[in-house]
């Protein structure tokens, strides 16, 4: 999984991994990887848009608005095709809801407009039992164009309770080692 988003499928690859991760029977690929029938159970991940109309972050990243859909697939030869199809839709929404996906909370929000319905869904002329979760996600790539300042622990000053002047160097004292809110 990457550490950081650099390109739009940067995020793709680390929401594979958690749903693999989470879902160990379940097959998890990107959709345009899937050149075999999905096999009993697979989620397939496709960006379904993206859109840059959200500007640059507050750190000066580009951010874009993507799309991503998640196939819950069954095979329909299942028993309980139709119910399992439903029932995988659902753990996938569940873990798509308010998760970043191991990435830097500085490049990625929380997922919103999640939604889910049944979708047919075909690979040449079979079709399988599928539900589509739907999900919208803002990421901002790339690196930081702003340093972030390094606090260090030496030198660091605390106004006294009663501080009648911010100006007046006497009214402040060190901050001490270990002290906390």
């Amino acid at each position: 999984m990457s550490s950081s988003l650099k390109v739009p499928s940067d995020l793709l690859y680390a929401i594979r991994d958690v749903l693999a991760a989470k879902l160990p029977e379940t097959y998890v690929g990107l959709l345009d990887e899937q050149a075999d029938a999905p096999g009993a159970a697979s989620v397939l991940i496709e960006p379904v848009s993206m859109l840059c109309t959200t500007g640059r972050g507050g750190d000066g990243r580009h951010a874009h608005d993507m799309g991503i859909a998640l196939h819950a697939v069954i095979g329909k030869g299942r028993d309980r095709a139709v119910r399992d199809a439903v029932d995988l839709a659902a753990a996938a929404q569940q873990l798509v809801d308010d998760n970043c996906w191991g990435l830097p909370a500085s490049q990625v929000y929380a997922p919103r407009n999640l939604r889910a319905h049944r979708r047919d869904f075909f690979h040449e002329q079979t079709r399988y039992e599928a539900w589509r979760v739907l999900f919208f996600q803002i990421i901002h790539l790339g690196e930081s164009l702003y340093d972030d300042p390094v606090i260090s622990g030496d030198g660091l000053m605390v106004a006294n309770a009663n501080a009648s002047n911010i100006n007046d160097a006497a009214q402040y004292s060190p901050l001490k080692e270990g002290l906390h809110a």
